[in-house]
């Protein structure tokens, strides 16, 4: 191997002890899988890439936008606009010629989960949404795959080791059921320090090398936790949760036929959203109050909605400042708090006439600029 004119690039990490030649051929030779090519997929991308990872494969549906670039590395303002698949293919494949590099630009869903990761033997969860969460896990369970798991949450970050080892746990036994989206709330609307998706991002590239090379011990049945204001980790134990699988799919027609949105409570609420252009036509209308959850110092400010601000936190006590025989039109920053009202709102106080912005109001300002 010392003739190849690879040798050079892997050279100081074929000389590690217990590494050598033949753990990088065994990289050479496998096939990994990223869903997610953002804040935590850029990262994982780059040192998978870097370290010689055969065949990578990328899946992402959206394009790359300004908001990701203070944290989703791999891109520039060139990329704007770009599909995250294509433009993270072409830096990898610029970093290292070694490689090849698969891209499926789709979300991943029920129908194509199989399909996509059954010629992958690890893969790496990096999304951001649980319903996806949910389908990967399952996915992998059912075909037998290793899944190293990412989240990230504002200035913390927890990675682990999915379906390997000995009485392998998988993402079901952490969470047998799906938090709502209101007590989940994304980067979107709680924020994200960048330094932590790095880190996951990099943690679960690690974890998939040790999975491929057998080189060390992995977060297998463990999780890890890790949060940047303390610079500090911690890792627990995790084992079978015999509540865990009661609707856990078997089989793969069970996984075809299972129900994610009403699992991970995103049917609840299909109804009683509005998008942004929908919103906008409603603006002017006598018979709808507009009602801001936001806390009162949040911005930016939309003076011109002429809306009821009501933060969330008030929302129970405040309730008769709401015009009941008019249409309630609730938003927020993102369209996840608004989740919340809308329970509070239609299972406490019996509120029909309630509907709440999708997307919040930054969706709404986007609409607008594109419409002028």
């Amino acid at each position: 191997m010392q003739t190849n004119p690879s040798y050079e690039r892997y050279q100081r990490q074929m000389i590690l002890a217990n590494f050598g030649e033949a753990a990088q051929q065994k990289l050479s030779a496998a096939r990994v899988l990223v869903i997610g090519a953002g804040g935590l997929g850029c990262p994982a991308l780059q040192y998978l890439s870097a370290i010689g990872v055969g065949h990578i494969g990328i899946v992402d549906q959206d394009a790359v936008s300004m908001s990701n670039l203070h944290r989703q590395i791999l891109y520039t303002t060139d990329d704007l606009g770009k599909l995250k698949t294509e433009a993270a293919r072409d830096r990898i494949q610029k970093m290292n010629t070694d490689i090849a590099v698969s891209i499926h630009s789709m979300e991943i869903t029920q129908t194509n989960a199989f399909d996509i990761i059954s010629s992958y033997d690890v893969v790496l969860d990096s999304t951001d949404n649980f319903k996806a969460r949910y389908i990967i896990n399952d996915a992998c369970v059912l075909l037998k795959k290793p899944l190293v798991f990412g989240a990230v949450f504002q200035y913390e970050g927890q990675v682990a080791v999915f379906n390997h080892g000995i009485d392998a746990v998988n993402y079901r036994d952490l969470f047998p059921v799906s938090p709502t989206a209101a007590q989940s709330p994304n980067c979107i609307e709680s924020g994200v320090f960048n330094i932590v998706t790095g880190i996951i991002g990099i943690l679960q590239a690690g974890e998939a090398i040790k999975i491929i090379t057998g080189s060390g011990q992995t977060l297998s049945n463990r999780l890890m936790s890790y949060d940047s204001l303390s610079l500090s980790f911690y890792t627990v134990k995790l084992s079978k949760n015999p509540d865990a699988h009661e609707n856990t799919p078997a089989i793969e027609e069970e996984f075809l036929q299972f129900d994610y949105d009403q699992f991970c409570w995103l049917k609840n609420h299909l109804k009683d959203e509005i998008s942004a252009e929908e919103f906008d036509a409603l603006l002017n209308r006598n018979d709808v109050q507009l009602i801001d959850i936001r806390n009162r110092d949040e911005r930016p400010h939309v003076d011109e909605l002429n809306a009821l601000r009501i933060p969330l936190s008030e929302l129970k006590h405040q309730i008769d400042k709401l015009e009941k025989e008019k249409q309630i039109v609730l938003f927020c920053h993102a369209g996840i708090r608004t989740l919340e009202a809308l329970d509070i709102l239609q299972d406490e106080f019996h509120l029909s006439n309630v509907s709440h912005l999708k997307g919040g109001i930054i969706r709404w300002l986007e609409y607008k600029s594109n419409k002028v």
